[in-house]
């Protein structure tokens, strides 16, 4: 099974772990952008989890309009423009020639923006390409207005939930890739370690600069 080898290109399902920004809602400037920007402002109980595991919540017309954007755009070349997240996926499509039936993880961090990006992206996936499995999750801890939190809480979090969704993926005899390009630049270290650790179990961390298409995989530890 490929979860016992290093990862090969071809026709096999995936489960894709991505870290979560907010270019989904466009460049800073824009209308939707800064409305998102406002409305994160606020401090409602629980907006969280609610954005993540209810069908309708505060801010869903704003989750409406993004994901309502990210069906206009019907090439590869709009989708790929749309977002690092978006991106990076459809270029790990196009490097294992394969864009049905995998798996989609988006790890976010503990905001208001940060869940709806991540919740927009789950719900896209699943029904665009399709997906087996497209799911959201909010990592605590992780946001930046708290750097003791982000280091004691944030980080250790987010290295826990890859780990559990890389041991779902083994079990699963899926071929995990670790792609992450959303926002928190601190995390991309330990998340490259953790998948270069791995990569004798056929996992692989696949980065992707915002404005290329090229794919970097990064090769496992000697």
């Amino acid at each position: 099974p490929c979860c016992n080898t290093q990862i090969r290109k071809g026709h096999y399902i995936l489960s894709i772990i991505s870290t979560v920004g907010t270019s989904v809602f466009g460049r800073p400037g824009t209308t939707l952008n800064e409305a998102v920007r406002d409305f994160a402002k606020q401090n409602t109980p629980n907006i969280e989890v609610d954005i993540l595991t209810k069908p309708s919540f505060q801010g869903y017309e704003l989750y409406q309009q993004a994901l309502s954007d990210l069906r206009a755009k019907t090439t590869t070349a709009f989708l790929r423009d749309a977002c690092a997240e978006l991106n990076a996926i459809e270029g790990i499509h196009l490097e294992h020639n394969s864009h049905k039936n995998h798996e989609y993880h988006f790890l976010s961090s503990q905001t208001t923006s940060g869940s709806l990006a991540a919740r927009v992206l789950a719900d896209f996936c699943r029904e665009k390409y399709p997906a087996t499995k497209s799911r959201a999750y909010r990592v605590e801890g992780l946001q930046v207005e708290n750097e003791r939190n982000f280091r004691i809480k944030g980080l250790p979090n987010l290295v826990q939930r890859v780990y559990e969704l890389l041991d779902e993926a083994k079990t699963a005899q899926l071929a995990a890739v670790i792609t992450p390009t959303g926002r928190f630049k601190a995390a991309i270290p330990y998340l490259t370690l953790v998948g270069m650790l791995r990569q004798a179990e056929g996992v692989s961390v696949s980065c992707i600069h915002e404005s290329s298409k090229n794919l970097i995989s990064l090769a496992g530890l000697p």
